[in-house]
């Protein structure tokens, strides 16, 4: 363990709850049904397009929406395509809520003087209600795959978010539940990972993209950072 001056959270399975892959797929299929879709290749669909859209390749919702109409040879009306968009803020904008702990551990990491910073794999869903979220003003940093046009674990994405923070990568800790490879793409840049682990979302219906088998440090509840924070050097504020 090393001396940290700032904690990098990963944001989805770690701040807020992972989705639910049958509640995630019954939306997906309600927005086919807007668009005049079959649903089941809409939801096929959409799962492969992940990469795609986390890395900025779709602009917008829409422009995801469209493309995915185009391939299933379906007319994308704006007037459908836009409540398919609304439908989807909506649902995203339910799982924004923070876990128990969360915020009172970001409020008592700042307090003691580290940089919080955030990266997350998303589609601009998230950048685009993050400033709705009770999460904004906590961190300094916010670093969105889809804006960032690279995702987890590629190393580009850490050492963005540390230059951002104004730090080296190996004075960063970071927390996430494992989602993306990203503890072993953090390991792999310098930084120090703590993998924050919820036994309820272990089972076959949660929603997380290329999970990781994790051996190294292990939390079960966010506030369980604080107290190994206080055990690390404590950081030289300047």
């Amino acid at each position: 363990m090393f001396t940290p001056k700032a904690v990098i959270f990963d944001f989805f399975g770690t701040l807020v709850p992972n989705f639910s892959l049958t509640e995630h797929k019954a939306v997906l299929r309600e927005m086919a049904g807007l668009v005049g879709a079959p649903p089941e290749a809409f939801v096929k669909e959409w799962l492969a397009t992940f990469t795609p859209r986390v890395t900025g390749q779709y602009p917008t919702v829409a422009a995801n929406i469209e493309a995915i109409c185009a391939v299933l040879g379906v007319p994308a009306e704006a007037s459908a395509c836009a409540r398919a968009v609304a439908l989807r803020l909506d649902y995203s904008r339910q799982h924004l809520t923070p876990r128990t702990t969360a915020i009172s551990t970001l409020r008592a990491i700042r307090g003691r003087g580290f940089k919080l910073g955030l990266i997350s794999d998303c589609s601009y869903e998230l950048p685009t209600l993050w400033a709705e979220t009770v999460f904004a003003e906590r961190f300094e940093v916010a670093v969105f795959s889809c804006v960032a046009k690279v995702k987890k674990p590629h190393a580009a994405i850490y050492r963005q978010a540390a230059e951002q923070l104004g730090v080296a990568c190996t004075e960063c800790w970071f927390v996430g539940d494992g989602g993306s490879n990203e503890l072993a793409g953090a390991q792999a840049v310098g930084m120090y990972p703590v993998q924050f682990y919820d036994e309820a979302e272990q089972g076959q219906d949660t929603h997380r993209v290329d999970g990781q088998g994790w051996t190294g440090r292990r939390i079960l509840d966010l506030a369980e950072v604080l107290p190994l924070l206080a055990a690390a050097p404590q950081p030289i504020v300047r």
